[in-house]
């Protein structure tokens, strides 16, 4: 028993909307999502409890992003705390921690990852570290 069997015309319709409205638009990846994470940082709204930070990474990126992009974010975020390389979360540090403890807690293999190819994987600051 059928239930329902769409035209040939119908079937190309569907199709061209699909990839007309879903498939014709990249991922939101690489640079977008990084200057999402950002702006997200920068605004007044960001949650300032470590718990609400945690909850607030995994909907908004953990549970959607690749691998190798949250690997980039740890990089990101541990440049803007070491090396100040983004003028525009300079006054966000607090945020930008919060936010490499949610991934130390959630993604521990991608953080220690992250740490270990950074420079502060280094002999030096753990060294000093310690």
């Amino acid at each position: 028993m059928v239930l329902f069997q769409p035209s040939p015309e119908l079937v190309r319709a569907h199709i061209a909307h699909a990839i007309h409205h879903l498939l014709a638009h990249p991922p939101t990846q690489g640079k977008n999502a990084l200057a999402r994470l950002k702006s997200d940082l920068m605004q007044p709204s960001f949650p300032t409890d470590q718990k609400a930070v945690n909850e607030f990474m995994e909907m908004r990126y953990f549970n959607q992003a690749k691998t190798a992009l949250l690997d980039n974010f740890v990089t990101v975020l541990l440049k803007v705390l070491i090396r100040a390389s983004e003028p525009d979360l300079v006054g966000h540090e607090e945020a930008v921690l919060r936010c490499l403890v949610a991934f130390a807690i959630a993604q521990p293999n991608i953080f220690k990852r992250g740490w270990s190819s950074s420079s502060l994987g280094s002999p030096t600051y753990r060294m000093i570290g310690s």
